[in-house]
C-alpha cells in the first residue's frame, strides 16, 4: 500500500510530467505492479480465514465466490510476472538506447491485450463447461477441476 501511495504522491503537482497531468512509462507500471501485489496478498485472506476454523470453506461454500477466487488466484502470477517482464524491457530498452523514446500508449495497449488474453484464457473453459472450480478442503482453495473431477493441477 505505502508503494502505491508513494508512486501516486512522486508524480503530483510537482511531478516530472506536472505540466501535462501524465504520469511517466516506468511509474505507471509500478503502480500496476503495487496494486496486483496487493491484490496478491489480499487473495491469501480467505485461505487464512479458513485454516482459522479448521479447513471449513467459510468463504469458499458460494459458488460464486470460489469461481471469482480460483479465477483471480489462476491469473494473478502470470499478470505479475508479465509486468515485472514489462518493466525489466522498457529499463533495458533505456539502456541501450537512452536517446530513444518508449511510447506509453505502445505499452499499455500491450498490457491491456495480454490482460484480455488471460481473462479470455480462464473464462472460455469454464463458459464451454469443460471445467468448473471446487473447494478442496487438503488444500483450503477453489481448483479448477476438469468434467472428471480431477483438479487441472494434479494432472
Amino acid at each position: 500500500v505505502y508503494g502505491a501511495v508513494y508512486q501516486r504522491q512522486s508524480t503530483g503537482s510537482s511531478g516530472i510530467n506536472a505540466e501535462y497531468g501524465r504520469k511517466d512509462l516506468p511509474t505507471i507500471l509500478y503502480i500496476l505492479i503495487t496494486l496486483v501485489d496487493i491484490l496478491s496478498c489480499s487473495t491469501c485472506l480467505p485461505t487464512a480465514i479458513s485454516y482459522l476454523h479448521h479447513r471449513q470453506p467459510m468463504w469458499y461454500g458460494n459458488s460464486v465466490f470460489c469461481y471469482g477466487w480460483g479465477m483471480l488466484w489462476a491469473l494473478i502470477p502470470f499478470f505479475s510476472v508479465f509486468l515485472v517482464a514489462v518493466l525489466s524491457i522498457t529499463r533495458t530498452v533505456s539502456l541501450i538506447s537512452p536517446l530513444r523514446q518508449i511510447k506509453t500508449k505502445t505499452v499499455m495497449i500491450f498490457v491491456s491485450v495480454y490482460s484480455a488474453y488471460l481473462i479470455l484464457w480462464s473464462t472460455i473453459p469454464i463458459i464451454f463447461k469443460y471445467g468448473h472450480f471446487v473447494y478442496t478442503p487438503e488444500d483450503t482453495y477453489c481448483w479448477r477441476v476438469q468434467a472428471g473431477g480431477i483438479p487441472n493441477w494434479r494432472l
